[in-house]
Order: structure tokens, then sequence, then C-alpha cells
């Protein structure tokens, strides 16, 4: 893994407002220092909780998984 150079990066950005339901955008910028190209991949695990009612076909969004 290492001896190509792999390198492995975690971020938790689960500390953000949760009030703030607008949508979000995740943004790369660097700078390729070396002659080779490179190639970036990211792995996005995205948790969205929420209440559905079947019956009455109402949607309600919460905030974590303990809300009721």
């Amino acid at each position: 893994m290492f001896e190509n150079l792999y390198r492995y990066y975690y971020f938790d950005l689960s500390n953000r407002n949760t009030s703030d339901v607008s949508g979000l955008s995740l943004y790369i910028n660097g700078y390729n220092n070396s002659k080779r190209p490179i190639d970036l991949r990211m792995i996005i695990i995205y948790e969205k909780y929420a209440n559905i009612d079947c019956i009455e076909g109402t949607y309600t969004q919460l905030t974590s998984r303990f809300d009721k």
C-alpha cells in the first residue's frame, strides 16, 4: 500500500450545525508537486434520518436516530 505512495486521510464532518439542513458540497483543492498524474478518490458516508408515515403519507426529517 504505502510502497505505491497510497495515502488515506479521514475527515469527520459530523460536527456541523444540525439545524442547517441546506444542501452541502465537498471540494478538494490541492497542488500536485510531481510530474506524475495522480488519482484522487473520495468515499463519502452520509446518514439521514426520517420518519415516514405510509398511512398518512407524511415525511418528517430528524436530526438523529434518537429523535421521535
